[in-house]
């Protein structure tokens, strides 16, 4: 992660210093928790942790340059040393440089986070255990030219690095690309969408070329409501197996404000590195939430299906993501929130669900200061066996300060 902070400071470097007023930010946080079950086994045992986690962000918009970093960080001490204590990061540095008069640009970006081993268990849960996870860094460094046709018509076009790396295993990745997206306005509110892209891929088990192409278009129809699809082919090769295949690829999106109800649908193709076998997955998903804002509660509701299979072929896990949370201000200064959700995989071999439920109490105290107490409890199982199923109780209490 250091290294690639050094190329987003140079990309900062190189801009005059007609700075505009920057935006910063910082917190710090210490808590303590009581978990009974803190290796998330059957019959497992318990332990007080206390956590240190330090928070800053800062933003820098200018005529030539945007630049933002968003950094957390979570030190972990377990009392009775049921765990190694921990230290995780949780780092996104991006930086998109106008290089040349706004042809020429260098887009920079740095993401440092825990994921899981299992890429088919999905994206992290928020305040999820961190059993099963691992740290990953992904770099991306893209510059592209975006020259313009006429009135209406807009290419933008270049190079893609990228690196995934991980702080364990030697399962690094490497792939070089080009990218082409063509845009033609047809009204202010129309637009066509075509593009294509190559990406070659090298890691230490395998070599992969893949191309993907697509046609597409968008539509703003009204404030905050917009429809956008992109659909194509997509052509992948493996060197080790000497295979290759061909596939479907999408991206589309609809988000409709319906006044008191805001919704969001989103479906695609993506492919996810498996830092548990190196392996790559294509990922398709399709997801719904809704909202609904009252005058002093919100209210949330989301369902997500996903497919995940082995791009060079084999075996598929389907997953299924459904919850609702709730926040209420209950005074100025006191606020709750309640929320719940199911987490299923179903594999060829087992089908495993995980409950989860969390009820929790923030206190404005003044001058920047906060508390939280929150309970939180997880519910896992497993078919055909009753020796990976547990329960863990969560209970702690966070005071913060916002600088």
């Amino acid at each position: 992660m250091y290294r690639y902070l050094i190329v987003l400071a140079l990309i900062l470097a190189t801009v005059p210093c007609a700075w505009a007023e920057p935006a910063f930010r910082a917190s710090l946080g210490v808590s303590e928790e009581f978990n009974d079950n803190v290796r998330e086994q059957r019959n497992g045992k318990s332990d007080f942790v206390t956590s240190i986690r330090p928070s800053v962000g800062y933003r820098y918009e200018g005529p030539r340059l945007i630049f933002e970093t968003d950094y957390k960080g979570r030190f972990s001490h377990y009392a009775k040393a049921t765990r190694d204590t921990e230290l995780n990061h949780d780092f996104r540095g991006h930086g998109l440089l106008d290089a040349w008069r706004s042809f020429f640009f260098i887009d920079v970006t740095d993401t440092y986070r825990l994921v899981n081993r299992d890429t088919t268990r999905g994206d992290v849960i928020d305040e999820d255990s961190t059993i099963d996870q691992i740290q990953q860094n992904t770099f991306v460094l893209s510059p592209y030219i975006q020259p313009r046709f006429g009135e209406r018509m807009t290419l933008r076009t270049g190079y893609r690095y990228v690196n995934i790396w991980y702080n364990e295993r030697g399962r690094s990745k490497n792939s070089h690309g080009g990218f082409a997206d063509a845009t033609y306005e047809l009204t202010d509110r129309t637009s066509m969408l075509a593009g294509y892209s190559y990406m070659h891929q090298t890691s230490s088990s395998d070599k992969l070329d893949r191309h993907i192409g697509y046609v597409g278009a968008s539509h703003t129809y009204a404030e905050n409501s917009n429809v956008y699809a992109k659909v194509g082919p997509s052509y992948s090769k493996y060197s080790r197996s000497s295979t290759s295949k061909t596939s479907f690829y999408w991206d589309a999106g609809w988000n409709h404000d319906f006044g008191v109800v805001q919704s969001r649908f989103t479906t695609g193709v993506r492919y996810e590195d498996d830092p548990d076998t190196g392996n790559t997955y294509q990922r398709q998903y399709g997801e719904l939430r809704l909202s609904r804002r009252f005058e002093r509660t919100t209210v949330s509701v989301f369902g997500r299906l996903e497919d995940y299979e082995r791009a060079s072929g084999g075996s598929s896990t389907k997953r299924t993501y459904t919850g609702i949370s709730i926040d209420h201000e209950l005074t100025q200064r006191l606020t709750g929130a309640v929320s719940i959700s199911r987490d299923f995989q179903d594999r060829s071999s087992s089908e495993t669900g995980r409950w989860f439920g969390n009820v929790s109490l923030k206190y404005a105290l003044g001058e920047g200061f906060g508390a939280e107490l929150w309970y939180r409890v997880k519910d896992s199982y497993t078919t055909g066996t009753t020796a990976r199923n547990f329960t863990v109780n969560r209970i702690g209490l966070q005071l913060s300060k916002q600088f």
